[in-house]
């Protein structure tokens, strides 16, 4: 058993290694890091993050200044998501992400309450 789920994971791992969607999605981020204004947007977007995260720590979400950079933060993002030069990722990301959810379902669907027989 524990060698034929062995090869059954290998099988799938090299499979998904071959797939045309996971390798356009892996395309599409090495290209997407070669642009500077994508960088400089991710960049923001993270330290917008990190200033959120740390005043949500210090002063609660109720605080105004925690208010103000949770906007920053929503901000930063929706300017990467709205680059153009990100767009086609974000298509292609979807694409692969249905494919995850398929393979999710396929494995891990039987154990889960209420689909399938067997509840773990």
């Amino acid at each position: 058993m524990k060698n034929a789920t062995t090869r059954a994971l290998s099988a799938l791992r090299q499979g998904l290694k071959e797939d045309p969607r996971i390798a356009e999605l892996d395309r599409l981020d090495a290209e997407l890091s070669s642009y500077p204004e994508i960088l400089s947007l991710s960049a923001k977007m993270k330290e917008a993050g990190e200033r959120y995260y740390e005043l949500t720590k210090t002063k609660g979400n109720e605080d105004e200044e925690t208010r103000l950079a949770q906007h920053e933060l929503y901000l930063a993002k929706k300017a990467l998501d709205e680059a153009p030069e990100a767009m086609e990722y974000r298509n292609q990301y979807a694409v692969v992400r249905r494919l995850y959810a398929e393979i999710d379902g396929f494995l891990f669907g039987p154990f889960r309450p209420g689909r399938g027989d067997c509840h773990a």
